[in-house]
């Protein structure tokens, strides 16, 4: 998301990272589609990723939910430089 913001949004570092810890801290499970990703990781190990079918079946039953608001998740990430205003 960060690289999305300042590459193709155009926003400057520090607004690119601010965006996208937000994003990663209010989205949900269906916003980041989690269900349908861990289902692609699931059938491409062949059925025999048992990580990605036991979170494919979480995240299918729940879609609301906000699983990276934990800091822990995303406050890690800084950026250090000059701020453009």
């Amino acid at each position: 998301r960060f690289y999305q913001n300042h590459l193709q949004d155009g926003l400057s570092l520090s607004d690119a990272l601010v965006d996208a810890q937000r994003w990663l801290r209010e989205s949900t499970v269906e916003e980041m589609a989690l269900a349908d990703h861990h289902y692609y990781l699931y059938c491409k190990s062949g059925g025999r990723d048992k990580l990605a079918l036991d979170n494919w079946q979480y995240y299918s039953t729940h879609p609301k939910e906000v699983p990276f608001e934990h800091p822990f998740h995303w406050a890690a990430f800084t950026y250090t430089g000059p701020v453009a205003h």
